[in-house]
């Protein structure tokens, strides 16, 4: 399906049940008409721009589907303050329910469950390579607190389509710790809890 837009210095698109909004903002100095053209594929929407004035400001954005369960693991660079000695990567769940207007992503441990605040899918200058950002708040179970209490933290993780459908980043806490963060796609199902 393709839709052309024309007119427009924002572009706010809807792939029918497949992906999310995808949004474009036109050269904000142009004053000249712009154009845009979105195309949906059970896979991704592409949506491209151009401007009367700016020749090669067509730049395609492609948002994936994320929906369901991925399962890896986080370092962290906590030391643990009774042994003096860093912890072993921990394993790690992370759901995305993913809708047209929405990403939720929580992440569970053995210990604990963050919920994302915010969440956006954000492209390099290139439009190749797209990354998953989100706030998060993490709440401990209550027995952990006097160790572990409830933060803040964000997550960036870019997204790696092939060979595996995999997500590649780093984390960083308000209690002033941060890791990485890998995960690999498991399944559409989505996990509602840690076990």
């Amino acid at each position: 399906m393709t839709t052309k837009i024309g007119s427009s210095r924002k572009i706010f698109w809807i792939a029918g049940g497949f992906f999310l909004v995808v949004i474009l903002v036109a050269s904000a100095g142009s004053s000249n008409s712009s154009s845009a053209v979105a195309t949906s594929s059970p896979t991704s929407v592409t949506a491209t721009t151009s401007s009367d004035t700016q020749v090669g400001n067509s730049v395609p954005i492609k948002v994936p589907d994320l929906r369901g369960t991925w399962r890896g693991e986080l370092k962290s660079d906590w030391i643990d303050p009774k042994t003096g000695q860093s912890i072993a990567p921990v394993p790690v769940i992370l759901v995305i329910r993913q809708s047209f207007s929405d990403i939720n992503i929580t992440l569970m441990t053995k210990e604990s469950t963050s919920y994302s605040t915010t969440t956006s899918i954000n492209a390099t200058a290139n439009g190749e390579d797209l990354y998953l950002t989100y706030n998060y708040t993490n709440r401990p179970k209550a027995s952990l607190w006097d160790r572990s209490a409830i933060h803040d933290g964000a997550a960036i993780l870019k997204i790696i389509k092939r060979p595996n459908r995999r997500l590649e980043g780093e984390y960083w806490t308000g209690r002033k710790t941060r890791g990485d963060l890998s995960l690999q796609f498991d399944s559409n199902v989505l996990a509602e809890s840690f076990f």
